[in-house]
């Protein structure tokens, strides 16, 4: 339908990806979709889960407080396209319209999502590899940024974008 951006906070342990997940990404892709997914809350690595080990998907996990990875975050670094957001105690909108902390990588994923569509409407023409190059190039460097990827720098990546 002409999405820019695709965000996907779900997932689960899919060594092998299913068929129509794979298709599907794929036909986003083919069109220009950049598709942002959650690296998974098991402490284990993506590769293991989909659509994290989809090709060609942006991997987003988790960080705390301190920038370190979240407890339960899935690590990224095998993967093509790894980055870092917060994920813990993150407000979201709970039941009864109230606010409430939630954690989870697919509390992290839309905060990449979102800066990506920023950084889309500011250079429609940004690719996904170019807008993950981006990314990994202004993020910044965690502790634990071997194993889950840079953390993202939205301050940063919007001036690469507008450079």
């Amino acid at each position: 339908a002409g999405a820019d951006v695709i965000s996907l906070s779900l997932g689960g342990y899919h060594p092998t990806p299913p068929k129509a997940e794979v298709e599907a990404i794929d036909y986003a892709l083919k069109r220009g979709a950049i598709v942002v997914v959650a690296a998974g809350n098991e402490s284990d690595d993506a590769a293991e889960h989909s659509p994290a080990n989809v090709p060609g998907v942006i991997v987003v996990t988790a960080t705390d407080r301190n920038g370190s990875k979240a407890n339960f975050s899935n690590t990224a670094n095998t993967l093509e396209h790894p980055i870092a957001a917060p994920g813990v105690d993150i407000f979201s909108l709970g039941l009864g319209n109230g606010y409430v902390p939630m954690s989870g990588t697919s509390m992290a994923t839309p905060m990449v999502a979102g800066l990506l569509g920023v950084m889309r409407s500011l250079q429609p023409g940004l690719t996904a590899q170019q807008a993950y190059d981006i990314l990994k190039r202004t993020g910044t460097r965690g502790p634990d940024a071997g194993t889950i990827g840079l953390t993202i720098d939205a301050d940063a990546a919007l001036a690469a974008v507008v450079e």
